[in-house]
């Protein structure tokens, strides 16, 4: 398998007169040519690991490696190989979407910069909005516009910061399927993201928590390693419901979705037998019962829950 790159025991304070860590000793493997997620609240070091990617600036301790070459000494790999899209808008408002393309490909030195931001932008459904003013562009045009300018240089690494992080539900899944297409063509794609929805589209996502990375594979690969099944039921008060199993001994995996109770489990058919008189003795009916494979969010509260016990 050919790694596109690689992040080997980093560890990084943001203060060094300071003994916080905002990464932990983090390792992991990007492979070439697929789509990795990152995963984990603010705070869990997500951008901290992109930025030493792009060699914005080098970790304490650890080596981040692009190509199989260490980033920190062959830093022209990131300029010619990496193309970044950082959490904030930093295109200019006051300029139109082609006066941009045209702006930061003269900038980087691309004499078909604008030919190629025009085919992107085609790709992307908004080649009628050359002329249009960044700051008149909505939130996904923006992320949109902003992700074409990323791709002038043609990288071989793409590096996404939360880059659908308050755009409409629409714009998000239009900004997710041109990122499959381009995975499609063979791009390898690196990007953070606090959606779990967005994580189960890619090929292998690491779940990183208060600057350790708990588990990184597939999302089968994670959810195999809860160990159990998704017991769901919809009682028909759902609050009455959670108090009446408060104390079963998997109260502790159980959470509310909406209207539905979720507890994981290693034997669903036998906690069914426990909780369903419990339910009816309590005056609760049971509108569905459904047993199903943990999904991303599932395991990453899961693992995030054991590895609370354990540093207690």
């Amino acid at each position: 398998m050919t790694l596109a790159a690689q992040f080997c025991d980093i560890r990084h304070r943001y203060d060094r007169r300071s003994p916080v860590e905002a990464l932990k000793g983090v390792s992991f493997n990007v492979p070439q040519g697929a789509m990795f997620g990152l995963v984990g609240p603010d705070g869990a070091g997500k951008t901290t690991l992109l930025r030493a990617l792009c060699h914005l600036f080098e970790p304490e301790k650890g080596e981040v490696l692009l190509f199989g070459q260490p980033v920190a000494v062959h830093s022209e790999l990131v300029r010619s190989h990496l193309g970044y899209l950082a959490q904030r808008f930093s295109l200019y408002g006051d300029l139109s979407v082609e006066e941009n393309i045209s702006f930061f490909g003269n900038l980087y030195g691309i004499p078909d910069a604008l030919s190629r931001g025009r085919s992107l932008l085609g790709k992307m459904g908004m080649d009628q909005f050359g002329s249009r003013l960044a700051a008149r562009l909505s939130g996904g045009m923006k992320q949109k516009l902003a992700l074409t300018i990323a791709l002038l240089h043609r990288p071989k690494i793409l590096v996404l910061d939360e880059p659908t992080n308050g755009v409409d539900p629409v714009s998000r899944r239009e900004f997710w399927t041109v990122l499959g297409s381009l995975v499609a063509d063979g791009m390898t794609v690196l990007v953070s993201t606090p959606y779990m929805d967005e994580a189960s589209r890619c090929h292998r996502v690491g779940l990183l928590h208060e600057g350790k990375l708990l588990c990184e594979g597939t999302v089968a690969e994670l959810a195999e390693k809860t160990g159990g099944q998704i017991l769901e039921f919809i009682p028909t008060d759902t609050r009455q419901g959670l108090e009446l199993l408060a104390t079963l001994p998997e109260a502790k995996t159980l959470q509310m979705r909406g209207e539905r109770i979720e507890i994981l489990c290693a034997d669903p058919d036998e906690l069914r037998s426990r909780i369903e008189p419990r339910l009816i003795e309590g005056g609760l009916g049971i509108l569905e019962w459904r047993v199903r494979t943990p999904d991303l969010e599932n395991a990453f509260l899961e693992l995030l829950r054991r590895e609370v016990l354990h540093e207690v």
